[in-house]
């Protein structure tokens, strides 16, 4: 169940810190973030309660490390 879905408030600024943080050299997203400032972009926070009554799937445990190329189908 949902208990609350909306967007964090300042959401932007915190997602602007953490860019210049650790990827400074990104100037083409951090000066989309410092335009939109706040408009658009921003995290989202989603808080939820799992009902008793639903079975959840396992979590996948492990990623095969192998990988088998296959071709491109088109139509």
């Amino acid at each position: 169940d949902i208990e609350l879905a909306d967007c964090m408030p300042n959401g932007w600024t915190l997602w602007l810190d953490w860019l210049r943080c650790i990827a400074p050299e990104n100037q083409l997203e951090i000066q989309a973030l410092e335009a939109d400032a706040g408009r658009h972009l921003t995290y989202n926070r989603v808080v939820a309660r799992r009902r008793t009554d639903k079975h959840l799937e396992d979590p996948i445990a492990s990623i095969p490390s192998s990988y088998d190329s296959k071709p491109l189908l088109r139509s």
